[in-house]
């Protein structure tokens, strides 16, 4: 029985195929999907697992996420007849993505290329940038306090408010950093991005006595933007119980031990 089962496992083709070298962890990769696409899942493992033995670097892995495909990668790791190898790979590949994509270096290059005077190169910073999300903050608010990269400020505020959400925490904590430079560029950027949410956050340099009146004229702006108009002292003082109240009202863990004590 063994025999004749090892005769219908026979196909010429396999048997073309699995004489062949991969030259590369690529071929290897394509290799295995042809394989594993003829039925031959165990082949198809043995070649996964070369890529894997090879512990590319996250260049290498990045490389491979290029000439493939990230969802390539996520189908591939959907198929249970390859498991385990092609969920390590595709974990492998898709966190090395993930690295390159919020690293220093490659969001340097995206900020770059919001000023390119080719549309395309600027989609890919625009589109770049995006994918690195709150990571990019830090930096691109690095050009807007750089005189020599005065040129580029009107595309990275935009690029900025175009982050969103995922712009609003680092900037915030701007609000903090006591460099009037920074603190006006972030909270014209709050106030282009328009949640309500911060608002509450823009009242204390909006009246704080002893602050730099550029910072001050800034929260007034982003405020009116944000509000329609810059509150009263006795609208802050709402919007400030009210914000208190609903933090007292919602239920905390405030990280006691089992008696209670914090």
């Amino acid at each position: 029985i063994g025999r004749i089962e090892a005769l219908k496992r026979r196909d010429p083709i396999v048997e073309v195929l699995d004489t062949s070298k991969p030259a590369t962890p690529a071929d290897a990769i394509q290799l295995a999907t042809i394989m594993a696409d003829l039925g031959r899942a165990d082949l198809a493992k043995k070649h996964l697992q070369t890529v894997l033995d090879a512990n590319l670097d996250r260049a290498g892995l990045v490389d491979l996420a290029a000439r493939f495909d990230s969802r390539y990668f996520a189908r591939l790791a959907s198929r249970p007849e390859l498991a385990p190898e092609a969920r390590r790979l595709a974990d492998a590949v898709l966190s090395a993505v993930q690295e390159q994509t919020r690293s220093a270096e490659h969001v340097g290059q995206m900020i770059e290329w919001l000023s390119s005077d080719n549309q395309r190169i600027r989609d890919e910073g625009i589109i770049g940038l995006r994918k690195a999300g709150s990571a990019a903050v830090v930096p691109l608010m690095g050009v807007l306090v750089d005189p020599a990269r005065q040129a580029e400020h009107d595309p990275v505020r935009a690029m900025l408010v175009a982050l969103g959400g995922a712009a609003v925490e680092p900037l915030l904590a701007y609000l903090e950093s006591g460099d009037p430079v920074l603190m006006v560029e972030a909270i014209g950027v709050l106030g282009r991005i328009g949640s309500r949410e911060t608002s509450i956050r823009l009242l204390a340099p909006y009246w704080s006595a002893d602050g730099d009146p550029r910072v001050r004229e800034a929260a007034d702006a982003a405020l009116r933007r944000i509000l329609g108009a810059a509150p009263t002292a006795k609208e802050s003082a709402r919007i400030l119980t009210d914000r208190a109240r609903h933090y007292f009202d919602a239920p905390a863990d405030l990280g006691g031990d089992e008696a209670g004590r914090t």
